[in-house]
């Protein structure tokens, strides 16, 4: 898993970032939600980063690359898929809660 999220941690954002979003709030939809153009224009762009991020991690198929809301999403996402009842994970009580919180459940 490649973790890309530096919101809870980065205070002040690139322009970059305020422009996309500015463009996305005035320009796209909801991706999957219907067929009407800001919509579709959406979910082009869904697409064209997953090109890109499949093409930066060397991903063959853009459809494997997943995004989530958030990294304790994508923890429980991890542990509700590759960890079984009765697998070994190792790791330490100073991990944080979002961490360990999966790890008990699966």
């Amino acid at each position: 898993m490649i973790y890309f999220d530096n919101s809870a941690t980065t205070l002040t954002k690139p322009p970059e970032v305020a422009e996309a979003v500015k463009f996305a709030i005035n320009n796209l939809g909801n991706t999957g939600r219907s067929f009407y153009s800001a919509a579709i224009a959406a979910d082009r762009e869904l697409f064209r980063t997953r090109l890109e991020v499949a093409k930066l991690v060397g991903l063959e198929e853009p459809l494997n690359v997943a995004f989530t809301s958030s990294f304790t999403e994508s923890l429980n996402l991890v542990a509700g898929g590759l960890i079984n009842k009765g697998d070994t994970v190792v790791t330490t009580v100073n991990e944080h809660n979002s961490v360990l919180r999966p790890l008990y459940l699966s």
